[in-house]
């Protein structure tokens, strides 16, 4: 009977630490290595402190998100740096005090996963909308797949958060999430002026004519 309860006590212990390994196991298999998680940090921190938005730190628990992999990695900044710079305070990726930075690997970690993490799609449509009927207005054929954000170098991406912060004031955003829908942006009453002056500065700082076709 010891005997028997020795081996019952044998297997249950194999049996546990079986299972533990195969958790650290799985737990392993969908985690980020160290040098990722400090390569993908670097990078981000990097990218945002080129464009004048430098956060306190950036950190990431590595674990690759089950539904299609990727990586979140999380910007830390005091609560005055948000409230400062309007394209922090209404990112739609913020939560709290960070913003949360979304990325298949470390390896893609570049002005375009910023523009994808810090500015509401709906706006991004509607200046994009907006860009396309003023450069056919100068006569120019625009290309079906025009969009604005080619900003992909440090100076044209801080011109653009400049430009996408001056629209900020200039529009009406009804948040849509609850419905699982876009954002509804609606141009604010006596402000068509200024959307005028907005969109002239966007052509001539090279925001919007790299992707229209003469």
């Amino acid at each position: 009977m010891k005997i028997l309860k020795n081996c019952c006590l044998a297997s249950l212990i194999v049996l546990v630490v079986f299972i533990f390994g195969f958790f650290f196991f799985i737990k392993m298999l969908f985690s980020a290595s160290p040098g990722e998680r400090q390569y993908g940090s670097e990078e981000l921190m990097t990218l945002l402190t080129q464009v004048d938005l430098p956060p306190e730190r950036v950190t990431t628990d590595g674990s690759y998100a089950y539904e299609g992999g990727g990586l979140t990695f999380e910007a830390h900044y005091t609560k005055e740096m948000m409230e400062a710079h309007p394209v922090l305070k209404t990112s739609p990726s913020r939560v709290n005090d960070h913003l949360e930075v979304y990325v298949l690997t470390s390896d893609d970690m570049n002005y375009f996963a910023l523009q994808e993490n810090l500015f509401n799609p709906a706006l991004i449509y509607f200046l994009e909308e907006k860009s396309r009927v003023y450069l056919e207005s100068m006569g120019k054929t625009v290309d079906i797949r025009h969009v604005i954000l080619a900003w992909n170098d440090k100076e044209k991406f801080k011109k653009g958060i400049k430009a996408y912060e001056r629209a900020l004031d200039l529009v009406d955003i009804t948040d849509n999430s609850k419905e699982n829908r876009i954002d509804t942006i609606t141009l604010k009453s006596g402000k068509e002026a200024n959307l005028d002056q907005l969109m002239d500065d966007m052509y001539t700082q090279g925001l919007m004519d790299e992707t229209s076709n003469e």
